[in-house]
């Protein structure tokens, strides 16, 4: 499995989720990501039964991260046609995950299986970025994702939209399997949340809007919406790891509210129980673009995990799940609207504690890596038995 992204973020959680749940089954997995911190050398480490490598790379964190590095694509490609793997899985158009995939499938007869779980290109995400990015990196983004969905043996999609536009592609749909967010069960498990609040100098009868993550499409539906809350609701605060958002403290200054935001940083993955655990209600605002449409946040499948409800917009298939499910409310993506429904949430202590259940029960069964691992694995069982 090779990620564009450094471990313990994006592309990095996904593989090595599902990469666990392989190893436990039997399998003999190995997951490349980026280096976290630049190194001369390649780091090896076991988890869960499954190899994690760290390809050399010396080049800055923008380009390890962003599967740009050419160091990086150089080291990956001599693994994968030396080390000759039966699958190799790739997640995410970057060159650091496809061309290796690529060589590996055309040099060494290797199955090739794409994973495509965000809208790449001037009309995804690179529509939020600066002219010149979005007509050049954003340009190539496009190109290469069209182009290597179509080559690869398959593609393992992340949502109902990513799956139409595998289709219009051209791609057959014995080729399209879709394999959305799971939930790490066994790492995230619900906790009280007064010994996690008192580790972070919030008060115990507060009520509390969880945010992590480092995506920045919809902040400023976040500040809003906050400082809308804080208004109202004197004992409302916003804990958050990840990304910071000078706009969210700016929003909750003007409302008075600047010391009812706590941010924690960037924590490790398995630190995130301890942050989630101090929260009533977990926050994803998720406004209606067409990246958001095609996506599913990792995060999600942590809150499920944490048996907390979940608060967000009608867009995509999250917003569908979490209705559908009643495991949290969903709201316009205007400020009042999204403040309205989860004040009125925070404000239902019972109703919020029957939602997280329903959420954990998900988790444990069927959005649970495990269920969708094995999805992942009958797939690669049954190209093995096309390529025999």
């Amino acid at each position: 499995m090779l990620a564009h992204n450094v471990s313990e973020r994006g592309s990095a959680i996904r593989a090595l989720s599902l990469a666990r749940w392989l190893a436990h089954d039997g399998r003999d997995v190995t997951v490349l990501s980026g280096r976290r911190r630049a190194g001369l050398a390649t780091t090896q480490a076991t988890l869960d039964g499954v190899r994690l490598l760290e390809p050399l790379d010396v080049l800055p964190y923008r380009f390890r991260n962003g599967g740009l590095s050419p160091v990086d694509v150089a080291v990956r490609v001599v693994h994968v046609l030396r080390e000759r793997y039966d699958v190799v899985h790739t997640f995410e158009p970057r060159p650091s995950a496809t061309v290796p995939g690529l060589l590996a499938q055309r040099r060494a007869g290797t199955t090739w299986v794409a994973d495509w779980a965000d809208l790449w290109g001037p009309q995804g995400m690179a529509a939020t970025w600066p002219t010149p990015q979005r007509v050049t990196l954003g340009a190539f983004d496009g190109v290469v994702q069209s182009y290597t969905r179509r080559q690869a043996d398959a593609v393992t999609v992340i949502s109902s939209d990513l799956e139409r536009r595998a289709a219009a592609l051209g791609i057959s749909p014995g080729r399209i399997r879709r394999i959305g967010v799971g939930a790490n069960h066994d790492v995230f498990r619900p906790q009280p949340a007064g010994e996690a609040r008192a580790q972070l100098g919030i008060p115990t009868d507060a009520l509390v809007l969880v945010h992590t993550g480092f995506a920045p499409f919809d902040d400023w539906l976040l500040a809003h919406t906050f400082a809308e809350i804080a208004a109202a609701e004197p004992r409302a605060y916003l804990l958050m790891s990840g990304r910071r958002f000078p706009l969210v403290e700016e929003r909750a200054a003007l409302v008075g509210a600047a010391n009812r935001v706590v941010h924690v940083g960037a924590v490790r993955y398995a630190e995130l129980g301890a942050v989630m655990a101090a929260g009533d209600v977990m926050v994803v605002p998720y406004t209606a673009l067409a990246h958001n449409e095609a996506r599913f946040p990792n995060r999600a499948g942590d809150y499920l995990a944490a048996g907390r409800p979940i608060a967000t917009n009608p867009t995509g298939d999250l917003g569908r799940l979490v209705a559908a499910e009643r495991i949290g409310v969903v709201a316009a993506q205007t400020p009042e609207a999204f403040a309205g429904a989860i004040l009125e949430l925070l404000r239902q202590p019972s109703v919020r504690d029957e939602m997280g259940s329903r959420a954990r029960e998900l988790a444990e069964t069927t959005l649970s890596w495990r269920t969708l691992a094995a999805r992942v694995g009958e797939l690669y069982d049954e190209l093995a038995g096309v390529r025999s």
